[in-house]
C-alpha cells in the first residue's frame, strides 16, 4: 500500500500542477480507498472528504455520489451507523439524479 499511496500522492500532486482537477479528484478519492483498506479511516475521510469537494466545484454529480458512497462504507467500517445510513441515503439521492440505477439499488443494499 505505501508504494500505491506514493505513487498516486505524487500523480495527484502533478495533476493539480496541471489543473487537471478531476484527475486530482480522482487520485484523492483513490488514495482515501487505500487509506480505507488499511483501516486508517482518519486519512481515509480526509482524502475522500478533499475529494468529494473538488468534485462539487467542477460539477462532477458521479464523483459526489462515488465520494458520499465511500464515506458510507467509511462509516460502515467503524460502525458509526447513522452516520453510514447518512451518507448513503445522500447517495443514493444523487445518484437517481443522473440516472445511474444500478447504483441507486447498490446504495439500497447497504442501507438494508
Amino acid at each position: 500500500y505505501d508504494e500505491a499511496i506514493g505513487i498516486i500522492s505524487d500523480a495527484q500532486k502533478q495533476f493539480e500542477t496541471f489543473g487537471n482537477q478531476l484527475r486530482a479528484a480522482e487520485c484523492l478519492q483513490s488514495l482515501g480507498q487505500l487509506y480505507r483498506m488499511q483501516r486508517e479511516y482518519d486519512e481515509a475521510t480526509e482524502m475522500i472528504l478533499k475529494a468529494h469537494k473538488q468534485y462539487e466545484e467542477i460539477g462532477h454529480k458521479q464523483g459526489v455520489a462515488d465520494c458520499l458512497s465511500n464515506l458510507g462504507y467509511i462509516y460502515l467500517d467503524q460502525s458509526q451507523y447513522d452516520e453510514a445510513v447518512e451518507n448513503f441515503s445522500h447517495a443514493e439521492r444523487q445518484y437517481q439524479s443522473i440516472g445511474r440505477i444500478v447504483d441507486v439499488a447498490w446504495c439500497y443494499e447497504c442501507l438494508g
